[in-house]
């Protein structure tokens, strides 16, 4: 859990909602899943973004999971590599939340559950 939401009750990370839902279910859970580049002096960072947006009956928390990133250039190898390690983690996320949540009547709504090759394979905004 986060210092700002144990001193102060605001909701700011994923763990700080999954706190939250055990006492107060959520009544809508959404994922959206995308790929985001950012650029640096080392080069091009691809990386795979979850953003979570939780709606209790008191409040609204949206945050960002990072579930891994790529340096660009890179094989095809590489890139296999990193959908496998994003995807496990965000299966750990939704393990998580469904084993600490009851989600009985909760509204789930995911665009896609795993992150794919037409998201990686997408034109880059650098190039």
């Amino acid at each position: 859990m986060s210092l700002r939401y144990i001193l102060g009750g605001h909701l700011h990370t994923f763990s700080d909602c999954l706190d939250f839902a055990r006492n107060q279910p959520p009544s809508k859970i959404t994922f959206n899943l995308t790929v985001d580049e950012l650029a640096s002096d080392i080069g091009i960072l691809r990386q795979f973004i979850c953003a979570c947006r939780w709606e209790f009956a008191s409040k609204v928390c949206s945050c960002t999971l990072v579930c891994g990133s790529i340096l660009l250039p890179a094989t095809e190898i590489q890139q296999e590599s990193a959908l496998a390690v994003a995807n496990a983690k965000l299966q750990c996320y939704l393990e998580k939340m469904f084993r600490y949540i009851d989600l009985q009547g909760v509204d789930y709504v995911g665009r896609r559950d795993v992150f794919d090759r037409f998201m990686y394979c997408r034109d880059s905004v650098f190039s």
